[in-house]
């Protein structure tokens, strides 16, 4: 039996993450993830791997807004009145997207808090990001500001697989996973192709190619000096197209609502 354990979204791309019970998948992935994105005003993505400080960011989800709290810094309530409803044209890894403008009163929170200008953006009905063919998208797929696919799924036994191997265990938040699920067997979700969770199917795009981001520490914010977990993963977890891979990437096929407990049903694998 395959079960899911553990739900978390990243309303604000790269800051806390929040943990759920139960959430909506939707076409750009679970409701609220990384729909917001901090952008320089070159229209370059601001993310932890160059501003750890956004790890200690929090998101709390209200009836009809969001509550961002930080260090020194006084709460920030974002509601619909945020959005200027200008669009900006912003690359997300060389991919085109389309955001929506906050006004000016968020915009300096986040660049008081950060020491650098910016503006935050929304991706919504009114701003758009298709999802690139390069994965496996078809027409009609879209994305949130997630780095490539709407939706990252680990399994707990891969981790427990990795922390084997290191000096020093780590924490899953490291990967920042949406869905984790306990499968039984260490990296069995790379030969998924596709699964159904509660009412929603989901197609396996890909395995995640993991980038700096999961060498910084949670706690200190410092990258470790020796780059793991990244240096184990390249011991036996080398993905095709360079560096390593650790966990892998879904699109919804069926939009519904998954709960933690939820049994995952493997309808297809991948034939070798």
């Amino acid at each position: 039996m395959i079960n899911v354990t553990g739900l978390t979204i990243y309303p604000i791309k790269s800051t806390f993450g929040v943990d759920l019970e139960w959430t909506s998948i939707e076409k750009r992935g679970l409701q609220y993830d990384r729909r917001m994105s901090l952008f320089s005003t070159e229209h370059k993505q601001i993310t932890g791997r160059d501003f750890p400080a956004l790890l200690d960011v929090t998101c709390r989800i209200d009836t009809d807004c969001i509550v961002i709290s930080a260090p020194n810094q006084v709460d920030l309530v974002i509601d619909d009145s945020a959005w200027t409803g200008d669009k900006v044209n912003v690359t997300v890894f060389d991919d085109p997207a389309v955001g929506v403008v906050a006004n000016s009163i968020v915009c300096k929170w986040f660049k008081t808090y950060l020491n650098t200008e910016c503006r935050l953006l929304l991706i919504d009905d009114r701003g758009q990001r298709v999802l690139p063919t390069s994965v496996g998208g078809q027409p009609g797929d879209i994305v949130s500001f997630a780095d490539e696919c709407p939706i990252l799924l680990v399994s707990a036994e891969s981790l427990d697989d990795l922390n084997g191997r290191l000096e020093h265990s780590i924490p899953m938040s490291r990967f920042r996973p949406n869905i984790v699920v306990k499968s039984g067997e260490a990296f069995s979700e790379d030969q998924w192709k596709t699964i159904v969770i509660g009412d929603t199917e989901f197609e396996v795009m890909q395995q995640c190619q993991r980038c700096v981001f999961t060498t910084i520490d949670l706690e200190t914010k410092e990258k470790h000096p020796q780059q793991e977990p990244l240096r184990t993963l390249s011991t036996y977890r080398r993905h095709v197209d360079g560096g390593v891979a650790f966990g892998v990437h879904l699109v919804c096929r069926a939009p519904g609502t998954i709960r933690v407990g939820d049994p995952v049903i493997v309808t297809s694998r991948l034939t070798i």
